[in-house]
């Protein structure tokens, strides 16, 4: 037994050095997928469609599965349709935003143009 005990520092370094990676400034296993922090209605536009993006990913494998598309084209049909709409719905704040801003007779090449140079920045809304 004693002879096996000279080994439980070299274990315990191997095992913490093992777990290093896995474990976030916490002590805790990373989530999946690390969640975005949402700083302006860009970010929200993306996190959207991500969202969207998997859970019509977890449909698709569905309707293969249930062998609702015959062929590869149809699949693919399928979820840029899907997908595009969704991505529409996304980007409907922003774009409200960006109407309330300078939409119609308050637009100006430099108010877009300063709202453009915003979203490039992130962090405003």
């Amino acid at each position: 037994m004693n002879r096996y005990l000279r080994f439980a520092p070299l274990l315990l370094l191997t095992g913490g050095v093992m777990m290093a990676p896995r474990l976030n400034c916490h002590g805790s296993p990373p989530s999946p997928v690390d969640p975005i922090v949402e700083t302006d209605l860009v970010d929200s536009y993306f996190v959207a469609a991500e969202v969207s993006f998997r859970s019509l990913q977890g449909q698709k494998a569905d309707k293969l599965r249930a062998g609702e598309f015959e062929a590869e084209a149809d699949s693919v049909k399928w979820f840029e349709t899907e997908f595009t709409n969704a991505k529409r719905e996304a980007v409907k704040p922003l774009l409200d935003y960006e109407f309330e801003q300078f939409g119609r007779e308050k637009w100006t090449p430099e108010g877009e143009a300063a709202i453009a140079e915003r979203w490039s920045k992130g962090g405003a809304r």
